[in-house]
């Protein structure tokens, strides 16, 4: 097989450049992982390179009778089936291609530690060439090789897994850090240097006026000389300016400036003990019960973590706390209104399509504009062009944050947040920690990210067990 050729590519929406003029090539068999922030154009370059869309500018080759596999991001979910049962019959039907190019976008998002475990073995015995869109480091580092970052309008390519991209990173930002540290002593010895000359040269000048009044001859020489050390020690003062500046841009060429939200989510006072109690009750689907004989009780600000294979039903459950119309449940549900609930859906369903990020929190809450875009901007949508952007223009993440700022907007006395972490960057992640540590209501969280599910505090785990399932 023939290399992809890409020539120039460039991705630019009306209210943002992801990236331009990036020129490279895919060899077979290479495993590339692209990453970067939410927003950056992870999923659109899939796109690209999947055909299903053109660079906004520069052209990409594909050799002829290259079979492609691709697995998008957001997978439709409008019928009874789990995110991973959603995944896994994509994958399925994209490996019947028998594909040369396998492209999967965040393709552990719904899976669980098992299942995950089964994927990236599947992956490491495929003999194609991988392309994947992930915020997992674990998979990351498994199953790829490459590095595509994207960043700051440019695509860097590293060749390695992505914590020996975070490494080198940090090595190289020591290293700057190392020389700036240099440059800062050497600049206080030149200043020290620079005043003692100063301070011989105003005694020389003292010396002079004396031996001029005593009628002797003028010390010129001692004069001149310090002139001369002070000349010197100005032009070392500007090098070493020259130099911070120099190192500035490659510290800045090494971070990654991604703008941290900083958004909270505030709760609706609730004068209830009880808000979730469930006797006896089952719930499932018109031809698949999922889970009977269920007890749960859920109290005020009470953190409740719902455990379980994919399958089990934990999504479901969430519906039919939300009295999904489409679940069906027996037994007694005592709950708590529907506007008392934030409820976060894992496929952004509740986001109005032909909409904007503006239109869809106004139809939350009446507030002025300047309090609508203050909100807005709190979860990172602060130029026009991305606070009017067609719904359909927006990454995963931004959905996300979208949601969130939504959530927040309501006040809910209860959070039902249904695997919250897909499609975060690692920024946002940790600012949501951070405000779910906060948040003073009660909630109900489904995840699958051990990492997310331990930095909870005070939470309490409830497990679905698989006898529960028919």
């Amino acid at each position: 097989m023939h290399p992809i050729l890409l020539q120039a590519i460039a991705l630019v929406f009306p209210h943002k450049t992801c990236f331009s003029e990036f020129s490279s090539q895919i060899n077979p068999g290479d495993r590339i992982a692209i990453v970067g922030p939410n927003g950056a154009g992870k999923s659109s370059l899939l796109q690209m390179l999947a055909g299903n869309s053109l660079p906004s500018q520069g052209e990409i080759r594909f050799p002829p009778a290259l079979a492609i596999g691709y697995v998008p991001q957001l997978i439709d979910n409008n019928h009874p089936m789990s995110g991973s049962e959603h995944f896994q019959h994509a994958l399925t039907q994209a490996l019947r291609q028998q594909p040369d190019l396998l492209l999967l976008d965040e393709p552990t998002n719904h899976l669980d530690s098992k299942k995950r475990h089964s994927l990236m073995k599947m992956l490491n015995r495929y003999q194609g060439t991988l392309i994947v869109i992930s915020h997992d480091l674990t998979f990351i580092n498994t199953c790829c090789e490459r590095i595509w970052h994207i960043e700051s309008e440019k695509i860097q390519i590293f060749l390695g897994n992505y914590q020996d991209f975070l490494n080198n990173q940090a090595k190289a930002l020591n290293a700057v850090e190392e020389k700036r540290k240099i440059l800062r002593q050497q600049q206080i010895a030149c200043h020290q240097s620079l005043m003692q000359a100063e301070q011989r040269a105003a005694q020389s000048r003292q010396r002079g006026e004396k031996n001029i009044q005593q009628r002797k001859w003028p010390t010129v020489t001692s004069k001149t000389k310090a002139a001369r050390h002070i000349k010197s020690h100005v032009n070392r003062q500007a090098l070493i300016a020259n130099q911070k500046q120099v190192l500035a841009q490659e510290r800045a060429a090494l971070t990654i400036p991604t703008l941290a939200p900083h958004f909270q989510l505030p709760a609706r006072q609730c004068d209830k003990t009880s808000l979730v109690y469930i006797d006896n009750g089952s719930f499932g689907y018109e031809r698949q019960i999922l889970c009977e004989r269920l007890s749960l009780t859920v109290n005020r600000h009470d953190r409740i973590l719902i455990q379980g294979d994919n399958g089990c039903g934990k999504t479901t459950l969430l519906k039919a706390i939300m009295n999904d119309p489409e679940v069906i449940k027996t037994g007694f549900w005592q709950l708590p209104k529907i506007d008392e609930i934030g409820y976060y859906d894992q496929h952004y369903q509740s986001l109005p399509i032909e909409s904007t990020p503006l239109c869809a929190l106004q139809k939350v809450c009446h507030w002025p504009l300047t309090k609508l875009r203050q909100h807005l901007a709190d979860f990172l949508f602060k130029e026009n062009e991305i606070v009017y952007a067609p719904m359909t223009t927006l990454s995963g993440g931004e959905k996300a944050r979208l949601m969130l700022a939504m959530i927040a907007a309501k006040m809910p006395s209860l959070l039902l947040l249904d695997e919250i972490t897909n499609n975060l960057d690692l920024s946002t992640k940790n600012h949501l920690i951070t405000t779910l540590n906060q948040y003073p209501g009660t909630m109900i969280i489904v995840s699958h990210d051990d990492h997310f599910l331990n930095s909870i505090k005070g939470a309490t785990y409830y497990p679905m067990p698989s006898s529960l399932i028919k």
